[in-house]
């Protein structure tokens, strides 16, 4: 009821926009139309897009990678009046970064790709990050689902594990996470291809990702691979 009270017509039933004005953006995460619509309690009112940053980028391994936040979502329910977003946002944070390939959702993670142009107009290549994140919140995934440093010797070794997390932190106070993102240099990937490969003797399940490039080429990312099955039910009386 609350969603069919934000407008009157069926192209204006939603919860709004978000707004970016200047450059560099100053964002208001605040939904357009809820804001002063007497329709929504004031609860319903202060809904707004949760937002998700770039916390840690460097190299492990010899692989450059991003790590993005995992704040918590608070998803607003209409029924009951409850909860603070509507959704999840990241800006994307490097210069000419964008995002204008198809993304895909497997498994509750969102896999897309954001493209940084080259800046030279006679080239038509340019840098690319693969991401990986919780669908759901925009957060990174508490698991691994890169190859990127394997066993101790800091090979990739073809199976994603706990030897994938990396350390943000510091020798001393050790932070261990999941990287969000692997970029590749001098290469415009598209979106990709997905092959699921023969479990591990343990049972660990693994994909390996073609993408096609700007040069012509074929790359391949190997990662976390889909759970299939049943993972759960309910019993209803």
């Amino acid at each position: 009821e609350a969603f069919e009270a934000v407008g009157q017509d069926t192209f204006d039933k939603y919860m709004g926009y978000v707004e970016s004005i200047g450059i560099p953006p100053v964002r208001n995460t605040s939904l357009s139309n809820l804001n002063g619509n007497a329709a929504f309690t004031t609860t319903g009112q202060d809904v707004h897009l949760l937002e998700q940053t770039m916390v840690w980028s460097g190299t492990s391994a010899g692989l450059e990678l991003r790590v993005v936040s995992d704040n918590d979502i608070d998803w607003y329910a209409p029924d009951d009046d409850t909860g603070t977003h509507s959704g999840w946002y990241f800006d994307l944070p490097y210069e000419s970064e964008r995002m204008v390939r198809d993304l895909i959702i497997r498994d509750g993670v969102l896999i897309t790709i954001s493209s940084i142009p080259s800046a030279s107009p006679c080239a038509s290549g340019g840098d690319s990050i693969i991401h990986e994140l919780n669908a759901c919140n925009g957060g990174r995934l508490s698991n691994p689902q890169f190859d990127v440093s394997g066993g101790p010797d800091g090979v990739p070794d073809g199976i994603i594990d706990s030897q994938d997390l990396i350390n943000i932190g510091s020798p001393g106070k050790p932070v261990w996470v999941a990287p969000s993102g692997l970029i590749q240099r001098q290469a415009m990937l598209y979106t990709p291809a997905i092959l699921p490969l023969p479990p591990t003797d343990d049972g660990e399940r693994r994909d390996i990702k073609y993408f096609s490039t700007s040069r012509g080429t074929v790359q391949t990312v190997r990662e976390a691979g889909e759970r299939v099955g049943m993972f759960y039910w309910k019993e209803y009386e």
